[in-house]
């Protein structure tokens, strides 16, 4: 029988996207028709390759706690789009951005992951004005220059990963403030409210904000007041040390008992690293490793 803990661990696994020919081939095996016709439609080849390795890591996964075949799985979609297993309560979110990927998985409840890499091309302040929260902007202003683009990655995965927890899209990006300190990441909500002036922007009407400052006071930048509370739901929030030059973040609806983390190589069975879901998780260096910790 299984114990509680186990019935509520949130598995999290990061991958290389970029694998050798041989392995790809072989992750494509796992592939439906449909899925590797997706892939072959990628203008670029490196595309269709990294999509095969995902998705195929997810599948493999997937059916291995159902006792299935991967090519077997069917899935349904939700009004945003967020996919759900056809007949199992299996709940899982994948990432993946240039070279990496991240899947995460638990029995119970609803989750979201994001990993991105750190784009050096990026107006990190121009998107955060547009997309974030006046505090959000004004605490990435006031990072020195050669951590703000490192920043802005954080705060974003973890809006990211909320968005793909909730599951009502990019609609509500407007909905969450990320505060990043020493204790880690929390999540602040507020009411739904939109800017007229950014209704035609293909992503949510967030305000339009003026260039924030350190030290600048939101009160004082002609915005109406905001009112932010701590969320009605104890929601999980964690980032994720994976691997130099990307961010990565998970949240879930509520705090699980237990968090593994596990980097997959070209073969699939590997060992867990639970880490203890209070303190940040980090899974850097080579794989396998193995470390516990009580919840």
């Amino acid at each position: 029988m299984a114990s509680a803990g186990t019935l509520d661990t949130l598995e999290l696994y990061w991958f290389a996207l970029d694998l050798a020919p041989a392995a790809v081939a072989g992750l494509r095996g796992l592939l439906p028709a449909e899925e590797c016709a997706r892939a072959d439609r990628f203008l670029m080849p490196e595309h269709g390759r990294r999509f095969t390795v995902a998705h195929a890591r997810l599948r493999a996964l997937l059916a291995a706690r159902l006792h299935a075949a991967p090519r077997e799985l069917r899935f349904t979609h939700g009004p945003q789009g967020k996919p759900a297993l056809e007949g199992a309560p299996l709940h899982f979110n994948l990432s993946h951005s240039a070279g990496y990927g991240l899947i995460g998985i638990h029995p119970q409840r609803e989750l979201g992951v994001d990993i991105e890499i750190e784009r050096a091309q990026l107006d990190v302040l121009g998107l955060a004005r547009r997309f974030f929260t006046a505090r959000e902007a004004a605490w990435l202003a006031a990072l020195p220059d050669e951590a703000r683009r490192r920043g802005f990655s954080r705060l974003w995965t973890c809006k990211e990963a909320w968005l793909k927890a909730d599951g009502r899209g990019m609609a509500v990006l407007d909905h969450v403030e990320v505060e990043l300190g020493a204790g880690g990441a929390r999540l602040r909500m507020e009411a739904a409210r939109r800017c007229p002036e950014q209704s035609g922007h293909p992503l949510p009407p967030i305000e339009a904000r003026p260039q924030a400052t350190s030290g600048s006071d939101p009160a004082k930048s002609g915005e109406p007041p905001r009112t932010l509370a701590a969320p009605a739901q104890e929601w999980f929030v964690r980032e994720l040390d994976l691997t130099a030059g990307y961010a990565a973040a998970v949240v879930q609806a509520e705090p699980p008992a237990a968090v593994t983390v596990v980097r997959l190589g070209t073969e699939m069975e590997l060992p867990p690293a639970v880490l203890n879901p209070s303190a940040s998780l980090a899974a850097a260096g080579p794989p396998p490793s193995t470390t516990t910790s009580a919840p």
